[in-house]
């Protein structure tokens, strides 16, 4: 049993400092108990000085970091420190019983996390009690210390007595100060890691940004003594996290900026998330695993085809639709692409005709909103570029395609990758991989025994799935509704649409590492599958067949099925990695599938 306790350091005069009920919901019964520690308004002083000096006082404008300099070196400083370390003591007292069972974590503001900090370095000895994780919020910290090395000709950064550091700040916070270069300064040529959005990723979750991956990434800047830096880091993670800010903020007066951007913190449920994720693990979500898609039930008025003898050939035949799931990388082009025809096997092209194209704004339970409107080819193709004004931020986002002449629909998804955040990938051949029958027509073929537990252990562990077929895309439908019947995690999809199977699957996948900056961690398929993932530069130990012969290229035959497979990847240490979303949340075919309109 998992319990935690919660600090919250806040300015007094903050009466919620924090989304309680929504991190209480996230935890669930993990939660033992969420307590407020408050410190005394010792910043009162510092102000009313600075702004005395200034020449228009506070109202336009205030001397923030001189403010926070004086006030941190002032005599109320530390009668401040000494309240917060009796109110944390008092709180360990409380669950003295209970030592050994319940971990403990903080949350702090910016203030906070200064007076924090000071009382897990120089006041160790008197804290009572061991915490685990630390996530200050815009904290001036960064600059405390840096400020303190110039006094005293650089002194050691003491590394906190915690577990793990977390320093979480917005882009815009004239408060919020970075960490890592002051551990090592190679970090500032750096970015910070970027906290995953909730509406994209309701388990927050995130990469471990372990730092010894972060120096072997980086190491053609920071070249240090990596052994000697892990030792004063201040955990084994990576310190520095980033909440994107809304636009416009860095446009308002500072003096408004500060007091929105604190509020901010406590509002995030991108921070509440990721807070959850951290402390609680995986099964931490702010919104229950049975909550469906928006579905698209949108009234769209009735329309007409463009070409009178359109209505007459399409009104005996039943649409075969099929859009083409697309992956992206951030600041790329987003540009989607779909056929529509009628008729068995497509025969009729729906040429020159208007087809309108809505996206799931902020899924799970975002609203849909109309991107535009495009006009099919001769052949019935249609390519749309997303408008330059609304690209959709790092994240996944179910599509529809309306035929405005019939509100004949196709369906697919757009999958925006941050190749900041190094996303990997596991891509999963369909026939004779996962099915036994080589077919999916006729009969339901029988799925393969544990292949669905495979691909939902590489799920959880935040890889992009991807299922990838040399079938024809105009058997889209029947091969997801084949995946969404047997329960398969939701991920990409890609089909033959051009040139020779084979030749269309190696680009697809080529443009995943090239483009997109994808790396594939591993491949599943059959024996024909074997050569082009080592075409792709997937190690022999990574690239895994079912065959009843071993292959001629090296890989890793699954003799013992998928079942034993399962064990085997169990017993290894976890691979976690971020992927599009960042999130391990398990949706399969099905639930995704929820917002079709039918």
């Amino acid at each position: 049993f998992f319990a935690s306790a919660f600090f919250f350091p806040t300015l007094c005069f903050f009466s919620d400092p924090f989304p309680l009920r929504t991190l209480q919901h996230a935890v669930k019964d993990a939660v033992h108990e969420v307590t407020a520690v408050a410190y005394p308004p010792f910043l009162r002083e510092a102000f009313d000085l600075i702004g005395s000096l200034q020449p228009l006082g506070t109202d336009d404008f205030v001397a923030t970091d001189a403010v926070l300099l004086m006030a941190f070196n002032g005599k109320g400083y530390a009668n401040a420190e000494n309240d917060v370390l009796k109110s944390l003591n008092a709180v360990f007292a409380a669950h003295g019983d209970a030592e050994g069972s319940v971990a403990f974590h903080a949350v702090t503001d910016g203030i906070g996390g200064v007076l924090l900090y000071d009382i897990l370095t120089r006041r160790e000895s008197e804290l009572r009690g061991e915490i685990e994780h630390v996530f200050t919020c815009g904290s001036p910290l960064g600059l405390i210390l840096a400020y303190r090395n110039r006094l005293e000709d650089r002194m050691a950064l003491q590394p906190p007595r915690c577990k793990q550091f977390h320093n979480l700040f917005q882009q815009n916070d004239p408060q919020g100060y970075r960490l890592e270069p002051l551990l090592c300064p190679s970090f500032a040529s750096v970015r910070p890691s970027t906290l995953p959005h909730h509406g994209q990723n309701p388990d927050g979750f995130i990469a471990s940004n372990k730092l010894s991956v972060a120096l072997r990434l980086h190491q053609h800047v920071i070249k240090v003594d990596a052994e000697g830096l892990e030792r004063q880091w201040w955990g084994g993670d990576r310190l520095d996290y980033m909440l994107d800010s809304p636009p416009g903020l860095g446009e308002l007066p500072l003096i408004g900026l500060i007091h929105i951007m604190h509020a901010s913190y406590w509002e995030s449920l991108d921070l509440a998330a990721y807070i959850a994720q951290r402390t609680v693990g995986g099964g931490a979500r702010l919104l229950p695993d049975d909550v469906p898609y928006t579905a698209f039930d949108l009234h769209i008025p009735a329309g007409n085809f463009r070409h009178r003898t359109t209505a007459l050939k399409v009104r005996k035949m039943s649409p075969c639709h099929r859009a083409h799931d697309v992956v992206v990388a951030k600041g790329m082009t987003q540009v989607l692409t779909a056929r529509f025809e009628y008729g068995p096997m497509g025969l009729f092209q729906l040429a020159d005709e208007n087809v309108l194209v809505y996206a799931l704004s902020h899924p799970p339970q975002g609203k849909w909103e109309l991107l535009g409107k495009a006009t099919t080819s001769p052949k019935g193709k249609l390519s749309f570029s997303v408008p330059a004004l609304t690209p959709f931020p790092p994240g996944n986002y179910p599509l529809k395609f309306v035929v405005e002449g019939d509100r004949s629909t196709a369906d697919c998804n757009l999958f925006v990758v941050d190749p900041a955040q190094h996303p990997r990938a596991v891509v999963f051949g369909i026939d004779g991989s996962f099915a036994h029958s080589l077919s999916l027509s006729g009969a339901d073929p029988k799925v393969r025994a544990g292949s669905v537990d495979v691909v939902r252990y590489w799920q959880q562990l935040g890889y992009l799935i991807v299922y990838c077929t040399r079938r024809p895309d105009v058997q889209k439908s029947a091969v997801i509704n084949w995946l969404a019947r047997h329960n398969f995690p939701f991920g990409v999809t890609h089909f033959w649409s051009s040139g020779t199977p084979e030749a269309c699957k190696t680009t697809f996948l080529r443009a995943l590492t090239q483009d997109c900056h994808i790396t594939l961690s591993a491949g599943y398929g059959a024996a024909r599958d074997v050569q082009l993932y080592s075409d792709l530069g997937m190690a022999p130990e990574n690239i895994f067949a079912i065959a009843k012969k071993r292959p001629a290229q090296p890989c890793v035959t699954l003799v013992n099925g998928y079942v034993g497979h399962l064990d085997h990847l169990r017993a290894q240490p976890a691979r976690a990695h971020r992927s599009v979303s960042g999130a391990p949340t398990v949706r399969t075919m099905e639930q995704i599938g929820n917002h079709r309109s039918g």
